[in-house]
């Protein structure tokens, strides 16, 4: 059996590379999957945990449904942030092929990423992260916050971005736990990024609405749902939870498309 015609979408970076944000407003582009790259208004760019080859689907056997947002060769950033080591989560393809082509500066994740460090020689470029410690960039703080992803991923991890005028919480793969909840809670995000597929340790679409309206959080931007028919994932009762309860106000992104936010949230 083989397939033919597999393609991806044209243009993403420079959709990026024209975005300006102002001084107090970041623009957010989703990569389909848990994958995001953020632009800060210093021009700093971070992708997070992007997902754009059929590594998973080698490795698992899920096969990607939705067409990359761009090529291995394509995607560019400063910082390359990974939250656990699971296919979906770090693309070892992509990153491959990134480091080949130094199409990032630095690496940062946790240790259950080192034996792929290792393996591509990118010890110099690679920060350990840990929760709680606070690494900072230009114009952002980044805190990695724990993250309840069952105990194969013990190291698993979600990061609060603190832009001074803006927290975005970034889940990455995680269940609903006391633990989570304590380790989240009092550091306030106005954003919450979260998975709503529901299986294979996530939060469902209820239990996603209802922790971002406990952590007081304006906006919800739900991921992981629909790159994998093994996967799932139901927005529709997403939809219904916010028409009972219209705070947080959940912002739907098409894969591939930015939103630029300020303060207002808006």
């Amino acid at each position: 059996m083989k397939f033919i015609n597999k393609i991806h979408t044209k243009g993403f970076m420079e959709g990026v590379y024209l975005a300006e944000p102002e001084a107090n407003e970041i623009a957010l582009f989703w990569l389909g999957q848990a994958g995001f790259l953020i632009k800060t208004p210093k021009g700093n760019t971070v992708a997070v945990d992007p997902c754009l080859s059929d590594f998973c689907e080698k490795k698992t056997g899920f096969k990607r449904l939705v067409p990359a947002v761009c090529g291995c060769e394509e995607l560019e950033c400063d910082i390359l942030l990974i939250s656990h080591e699971h296919e979906d989560h770090f693309d070892a393809d992509l990153i491959e092929v990134m480091a080949q082509n130094g199409q990032f500066k630095e690496i940062w994740g946790p240790c259950s990423i080192i034996p792929w460090i290792q393996k591509f020689g990118l010890e110099k470029v690679y920060t350990q992260l840990e929760y709680e410690k606070k690494t900072e960039l230009p114009g952002v703080a980044v805190t990695p916050v724990f993250s309840d992803h069952g105990a194969e991923t013990p190291n698993a991890m979600g990061f609060v971005f603190d832009f001074r005028e803006i927290r975005l919480y970034y889940a990455g793969d995680t269940a609903y736990s006391p633990e989570l909840k304590k380790a989240v809670m009092n550091l306030h995000p106005d954003i919450a990024i979260m998975p709503i597929n529901g299986r294979f340790g996530n939060l469902n679409p209820i239990e996603a609405y209802d922790f971002a309206k406990e952590m007081k959080c304006q906006i919800l931007i739900p991921c992981h749902y629909w790159m994998y028919a093994e996967h799932g994932g139901l927005p529709l009762q997403l939809l219904d939870m916010e028409k009972e309860d219209s705070v947080p106000k959940v912002v739907w992104l098409r894969q591939g498309e930015g939103w630029v936010t300020g303060p207002d949230l808006v």
